[in-house]
Parts: C-alpha cells; sequence; structure tokens
C-alpha cells in the first residue's frame, strides 16, 4: 500500500515538475532609484520607495510594481552655476515582464521634475526661488519625449527637450555629452541579468533620460537614469516536496 503511494506521488511531482520549473523563482526585494537631473549640477540620487510582488524563470522574470505618492524637493549641492532647487513628484502602478536581453512594461510611471532657481536667505540659507527654470513630466520605464520652451528675463528663451528610454537589463551608450562648451564624459546605462537554472538571482534594469537645453544661457546634453533591482529567490521544488512527503509516509510504522 504504501509504495503504491509513493509510486503515485512520484508520478505526480514528475507531472508538475515542469510547472515547478517555469514558476521557479519569487521576488524577494525591489528597489528604486531615480537621479535627478538639475541645471548645470551634479545629479542627486533618490530613492523611491515602492512595493511589488513578481516570479521568475532561468530565461526570464515578471514584476508588478506600485509606487505610492512621493514627493521631494533637495538642493542640487556643489557648483552649479545657477543654485537650483530640484522638486520630485512621481506615483503609480507599472507591470513589466523581460528576458535577458529586453524587458517592457504595460504603461510608464508617471512623474514631474520641477528646476526652480535657489537664492540665499539673510542667515546664508539656500531657500527656493520664484523662477522656474523648467518644469517637466516623464513616464519612467516607456519611450517618450517631451518639448518645453522656458523663457527666464527677457528675450533669453531655452528650448529644452526630454527623451525617456524603456527599461532594459543591457547595455545603452550616450556620446556627445555637453555642458555649455564643455564635454562631457560619456554614460553607459548599464543592466544587468543573473538568474541561475532554479531562477534565483537578480536582476537589475536601467530607464534612462536624456535632457537637451538649447540657449542663450547654456547648452547641455545630459543624461540620468532610473534603476530597478529586483532580487528572486527559488521555491521548493515540487518533485522534493512530494519525495519527502513519500519518505515519511514509508517510514511509519504499519497498524497491526
Amino acid at each position: 500500500m504504501r509504495m503504491r503511494l509513493l509510486s503515485s506521488l512520484l508520478l505526480a511531482a514528475a507531472s508538475l515538475f515542469g510547472a515547478a520549473a517555469a514558476q521557479a523563482g519569487t521576488l524577494t526585494s525591489a528597489t528604486w532609484t531615480t537621479e535627478l537631473q538639475g541645471w548645470e549640477s551634479p545629479l542627486v540620487p533618490v530613492g523611491v520607495p515602492i512595493s511589488a510582488t513578481g516570479s521568475s524563470t532561468a530565461t526570464s522574470f515578471a514584476v508588478s510594481l506600485t509606487v505610492p505618492a512621493f514627493s521631494t524637493q533637495v538642493f542640487a549641492t556643489g557648483s552649479p552655476v545657477i543654485p537650483v532647487f530640484l522638486g520630485f513628484t512621481i506615483g503609480g502602478a507599472q507591470a513589466l515582464s523581460g528576458t535577458m536581453s529586453k524587458a517592457s512594461a504595460t504603461m510608464g510611471v508617471p512623474g514631474s521634475q520641477t528646476i526652480v532657481s535657489a537664492k540665499h536667505t539673510a542667515g546664508s540659507m539656500f531657500v527656493p526661488g520664484v523662477i522656474v527654470v523648467a518644469n517637466f513630466p516623464f513616464d519612467v520605464g516607456v519611450d517618450g519625449s517631451f518639448h518645453y520652451t522656458p523663457v527666464w528675463g527677457i528675450g533669453d528663451t531655452h528650448y529644452l527637450t526630454v527623451d525617456f528610454y524603456g527599461w532594459t537589463p543591457g547595455t545603452k551608450t550616450f556620446a556627445g555629452l555637453t555642458s555649455g562648451s564643455a564635454a562631457l564624459p560619456d554614460v553607459v546605462a548599464k543592466g544587468s541579468f543573473n538568474l541561475t537554472a532554479n531562477g534565483g538571482g537578480t536582476v537589475s534594469l536601467v530607464s534612462p533620460t536624456k535632457i537637451s537645453i538649447d540657449g542663450p544661457l547654456t547648452q547641455r546634453r545630459a543624461v540620468s537614469l532610473t534603476t530597478l533591482k529586483l532580487t528572486y529567490v527559488p521555491e521548493p521544488s515540487t518533485l522534493l516536496l512530494l519525495a519527502a512527503g513519500g519518505l515519511v509516509l514509508l517510514g511509519r510504522p504499519r497498524r497491526s
């Protein structure tokens, strides 16, 4: 009787093994970081809180995430030509999936960035000013473009273009970047795909944003990145669980 039961368990395990392998990993953590692009100023990385669930196999991954309504305002440190405060808001849901060579999202996570002039107070502290240098929306994780024409002062019309790029686990290089007449280093947006045969490991996705500004005060070509790092752990094998159950049954003493 016990041998027949064990045989049945092993046959069931064999039939379920393929399904178990197809859902071999479960998402355990997800971290999101967005770099805020200032006006002639260093990038400011901001960690964005998210909640996410997902699964993985050796060759693919999937995740559904939610960014709760989030906003922050930070001063662009360093030595910017124009001191600025960077305002950032974001929030929304997104489902995405991919392989080691590509990723796709159902929709972008919407947000906006505002670059506002900063001024000194009597105590030599910086506070937000009244001049809005730039204000533009974006969709993180999908391709898109936005054009904006801000005007500062009399005759100081500038043209701003923001190009958004979808999530990728691969590599994309941006060359020809400039700040005024000075050349900037190339930016390499580099993701990664490191899942094992049982679906455990990490996937790192990048979503670049390129900002182009043209006008009498400055010309600029700069790139910032949003990064999403996903960590998966293998699920217990259905075959091993059923086999362990069968061994427990075989180890039980017979009733008299």
